[in-house]
């Protein structure tokens, strides 16, 4: 499991940073940022924003996942039972040997 910020920090590419977490090996990107709409979905992002999954998928090596787990900003889980059940789909995925990078802004 590796840890940090958004690697474009949600206004725009940061090709660096998502080259460097795609080496490392990761396989599942894994926001938390309620603001920002899913990673691999259609829907369009905030003025400024820009996702990163188009250039994580042109440098990594292997198919990579996008994970939503959004939690609004300053706040709590939105019930003990979500984060229950958020913790043991991101721990599945590791036991199954998927590197998550896990995230907020």
């Amino acid at each position: 499991v590796l840890v940090g910020a958004n690697p474009t920090n949600g206004r725009g590419a940061s090709l660096d940073r998502v080259v460097a977490i795609c080496q490392a090996g990761c396989s599942t990107f894994v926001s938390l940022q309620a603001e920002l709409p899913p990673l691999d979905s259609d829907l369009p992002f905030p003025a400024g924003a820009k996702s990163y999954a188009v250039d994580a998928r042109a440098v990594a090596s292997a198919e990579l996942q996008f994970v939503h787990l959004p939690i609004e900003d300053y706040q709590a889980a939105p019930s003990v039972g979500w984060l229950v059940q958020s913790v043991y789909a991101l721990g599945d995925r590791v036991l199954s040997g998927e590197v998550v990078y896990l995230h907020c802004f």
